[in-house]
């Protein structure tokens, strides 16, 4: 019988941690273990933990962030596949056993699945518009080049063979807001072998309670992770194939032009963190980002008006249908 580890780092989340954690211990597929790592928290976090007993295995640390304490996790699982789940979201009881299954039956390195994005109050959930990732990336491009363009997935709706991940370098620790993407783009160059799961669905919460972005991390300090990670992916992306899509590296090239004019808002940058983005976008000059930026916002603009949705293709987005809100409702859930 495969075994699973569940990781959910927590910081500061009492009214919600036990909410996670009891959805987890209700799954169709119990895990192996649960471990918390209570990352600091100077509420009742760790007595909520504490409450369900030997059922789950609570390590506690100084507050170090997100990757810190997902690093602090991996290191003690035991698992043969991870779950990691943060300390305020919910899956659909059924999540763990297919996404297993995938993995067994096609000896994947990874299984992803669709999620939503969803306000949840009084026990009634109300989407915030589409399910994401209804059907399978398109195959026109790898994962690692769907991500690099714009797409992107969120660890929680993952379920990852630990071995695979023992490939990987642990998760950074001086990022506060990049660090999963980080990760996800070095787990994607090693091209993992993915199954695609639609029977399950993953609930990302919103909410302003404890979210890392409404917790003191500014607008400059987002900044700063995210240069701090593209000259590590320019080498990614060398090593990962000189043959890369030519649309990718015209995101790419995209994205770093829009990172470079936003460090000139800040002088704190020195020449040489701008030069090293300059030199991912300086292929063409400033006006033909200009154009193509442009453009990219009239595609959007144009998918909305025929689709009435803002997810761009690969998140293969739809309204929720009948088989979400019975999986919602499984999990003792109303719909609103």
């Amino acid at each position: 019988m495969p075994t699973i580890s569940v990781i959910i780092p927590n910081f500061n989340r009492e009214n919600l941690v036990g909410e996670t954690i009891q959805n987890m211990l209700g799954q169709s597929l119990p895990p192996h273990e649960i471990i918390v790592v209570d990352d600091g928290s100077t509420d009742g976090s760790v007595d909520v933990i504490r409450s369900f007993g030997s059922r789950v295995t609570l390590i506690q640390q100084e507050n170090k962030g997100p990757g810190a304490a997902r690093n602090a996790g991996l290191a003690v699982a035991t698992g043969d596949y991870i779950q990691f789940m943060d300390s305020d979201d919910l899956a659909s009881h059924n999540k763990l056993e297919v996404q297993v299954a995938a993995l067994e039956q096609n000896q994947a390195d990874m299984a992803y699945s669709p999620w939503a994005k969803v306000y949840i109050e009084n026990k009634s959930v109300a989407f915030q518009d589409h399910v994401l990732q209804k059907q399978p990336l398109p195959q026109a491009l790898s994962i690692l080049e769907w991500f690099l363009s714009g797409w992107s997935i969120v660890l929680q709706t993952c379920l990852f063979r630990r071995h695979f991940l023992s490939k990987i370098e642990p998760f950074r620790t001086d990022l506060l807001v990049w660090e999963d993407g980080d990760f996800m783009v070095r787990l994607f160059s090693l091209i993992p072998k993915i199954a695609f799961v639609p029977e399950c669905l993953t609930l990302y919460r919103l909410h302003s309670y404890q979210k890392l972005t409404e917790s003191g991390t500014s607008d400059l300090r987002r900044l700063q992770d995210r240069v701090s990670t593209y000259p590590e992916f320019c080498q990614i992306i060398n090593n990962y194939s000189p043959n890369l899509k030519y649309i990718v590296r015209l995101n790419l090239g995209l994205d770093a032009w829009k990172l470079w004019n936003s460090m000139q808002q800040f002088p704190s940058f020195s020449i040489v963190d701008m030069n090293k983005i300059k030199e991912m976008w300086n292929f063409y000059p400033s006006f033909v980002w200009y154009l193509f930026s442009y453009f990219r916002r009239g595609m959007i603009r144009l998918r909305w008006h025929n689709t009435g949705s803002r997810w761009i293709r690969p998140y293969q987005s739809c309204f929720p249908s009948e088989m979400e809100y019975t999986l919602i409702r499984a999990i003792g859930l109303k719909i609103s």
